[in-house]
């Protein structure tokens, strides 16, 4: 087996859940195996130090995405003057490791399995399929073409969709059908109308929240159902609503959006290294990132 990055591992036993991976390191896509990674060096910490510094490396995952969200909102107020392609440095820099990620796991070994190998260079395709998205994103927002932007999301949904239809991805696939003509001006619906597609998911995402947490036998109902309609409600509702408010004319910086979501990476980084001293810390870890459905492909 080829070993990407670290000795690549069959499962994860997260405490307080059963959490398993069923695909070894090279079947798995980039993300989902640092996930894994993650999760497993958690577990395996053996100190509430090394737990602390396991967390705090965990923490830098989502910056890329945090940082490149607030510099695309200085860009639309006008605080900042760079070039498209010069904000999106980040993105270049997470898609080039992904992409090498993906090529490395290739198997080259006389005995790799078709399941294997159609599986690896499934996840390299999608992984260029949105390389090539991320770059038409820019090179358009940069005025250096100027096609239709469904041609622009084309990559994404036709490389994204097939292999990996999962809800998620069928809603950015939904919510890029009702924004492409928008943005081209072929249509001028209301932006609550374009954005119909998230609006149902962070519905029904408080809906589960609501209605299926407190099934667990595993954990405090209460207190994982309240932190999972928090989490829920500061990932997905309240930014989508000052996105939306924004966008139909009211007067605050575009920044403003991502307020809710800097305020639960802060909760995260207190709540991590707090609970790192708990006695339970493996299962309270759990209850957050144990989730399989928060894992990217």
């Amino acid at each position: 087996m080829t070993t990407i990055g670290s000795t690549p591992f069959q499962s994860i036993e997260s405490t307080g859940a059963d959490v398993a991976t069923e695909l070894p390191a090279d079947e798995r896509g980039p993300l989902t195996y640092l996930f894994d990674w993650f999760i497993k060096a958690l577990s395996d910490a053996d100190s509430a130090c090394t737990k602390q510094g396991v967390f705090g490396l965990g923490l830098l995952l989502p910056l890329p995405a945090l940082l490149t969200a607030l510099c695309i909102s200085f860009k639309v107020d006008g605080k900042i003057t760079w070039q498209w392609s010069t904000i999106f440095v980040l993105v270049w820099i997470v898609d080039a490791a992904c992409l090498v990620f993906c090529i490395r796991a290739i198997p080259s070994w006389p005995g790799a399995t078709k399941a294997t190998l159609s599986r690896t260079i499934a996840h390299l395709a999608i992984n260029i399929g949105i390389t090539m998205h991320h770059v038409f994103i820019a090179l358009q927002l940069d005025g250096q073409i100027t096609w239709g932007w469904i041609w622009v999301f084309f990559p994404f949904v036709v490389t994204t969709l097939p292999e990996h239809a999962t809800l998620f991805t069928i809603v950015a696939w939904a919510q890029m059908v009702l924004l492409a003509p928008r943005l081209d001006a072929a249509v001028l619906w209301s932006w609550p109308v374009v954005f119909l597609p998230l609006e149902l998911y962070a519905m029904g995402s408080l809906v589960s929240c609501v209605y299926y947490t407190p099934c667990s036998t595993e954990r405090p109902p209460l207190t994982v159902a309240m932190a999972s309609l928090t989490a829920c409600t500061l990932l997905l509702v309240a930014p989508l609503g000052l996105l939306l408010a924004r966008l139909e004319g009211c007067e605050f910086p575009t920044s403003r959006p991502l307020v809710p979501w800097f305020l639960l990476y802060g909760f995260l980084m207190l709540w991590g290294f707090v609970v790192a001293l708990h006695k339970d810390a493996d299962i309270l870890y759990g209850a957050v990132f144990a989730a399989r459905g928060m894992r990217a492909a």
